[in-house]
């Protein structure tokens, strides 16, 4: 059907259009529902993600790391051995010698398994690896974003001890206390074998925290604040079962610096740096400190 411009009716009015007095009329833009225009065709920014399908993937991620916690207790339970009574003296021992041997291969499995399940949603929808912080801009720019981090870090830490030392005497005892829960978890390995130990920590952890849930947070909530704030909080809650409180001051400040760098980077490869290098130095002083305390 034509109307008496030339134009057909009931068809979207192509680019170029003239109405009967001869004035361009302008094509409307129809945009995706679920589209984050700020966002263009940015993978990190989720663009063509709704809340639901946010929702839907933190939910499967969820479930898949709780039920292997819950298969990780039954299965340091069998290995202490059922015939131990947990009243017994030398339950506490064999309980930490067992969490301690089994801490690497645990880690293996909760990485590789989470690993997999982020990399199935990706391709489930047909997604760029760009959409979880895997985008590699330069291996040595990275790396050096990493270890400027990792320094920057250190002289913040450097400068709160010093206030905490006059304002809170107890810090001192509080983070012997964190060293030896430190030390009750993780075993005694070759200096050389805490680098690949602290790399596969970093890797799963930034997966998980930064390229996983971070961002799609801030796909629910339309802003990188409250995705870091609540991305933060929960990284420091998992920390606070193996950890002191005032040692959760310094999870929570090492959870911001990733979380700007990711942001700032559009890559989680700077913070796996900055998260690993922080880790292995952090065993190093543990290890060199602890002496034959450490068996």
């Amino acid at each position: 059907m034509v109307n008496d411009g030339g134009i057909k009716t009931g068809e979207p009015l192509i680019e170029g259009a003239l109405s009967t007095e001869g004035i361009p009329i302008a094509r409307p833009v129809l945009i995706p529902v679920g589209a984050d225009p700020a966002g263009g065709d940015d993978p990190f920014l989720l663009p063509d993600y709704r809340s639901r399908d946010v929702w839907l993937e933190i939910g499967i991620l969820t479930i898949a790391l709780v039920a292997v916690e819950l298969l990780a207790g039954l299965l340091l339970e069998v290995a202490i051995g059922s015939p131990i009574d947990p009243s017994d003296a030398d339950y506490d021992r064999v309980h930490d010698e067992t969490v301690r041997a089994l801490q690497v291969p645990m880690l293996a499995i909760r990485a590789s398994l989470a690993a997999g399940i982020i990399f199935w949603l990706v391709r489930r929808r047909r997604n760029k690896l760009a959409s979880v912080g895997l985008r590699r801009a330069s291996v040595g720019w990275d790396f050096l974003i990493g270890l400027l981090a990792t320094l920057a870090i250190y002289g913040v830490m450097g400068l709160a001890s010093i206030i905490i030392q006059f304002s809170f005497p107890e810090a001192f005892h509080q983070m012997a206390e964190n060293a030896n829960k430190l030390m009750s978890l993780i075993p005694r390995l070759h200096p050389l074998a805490f680098a690949p130990f602290s790399l596969m920590i970093g890797a799963y952890e930034e997966l998980l925290f930064r390229g996983f849930l971070m961002v799609r947070l801030r796909r629910v909530l339309g802003g990188w604040t409250g995705a870091v704030l609540i991305s933060t909080a929960v990284f420091t809650l998992l920390h606070a079962m193996d950890q002191v409180p005032l040692a959760l001051v310094a999870v929570t400040l090492l959870s911001l610096v990733f979380s700007v760098l990711t942001i700032w980077r559009r890559s989680i490869v700077p913070a796996i740096w900055a998260h690993a290098m922080f880790d292995w130095s952090q065993f190093m002083l543990l290890y060199y400190s602890a002496g034959d305390a450490w068996q």
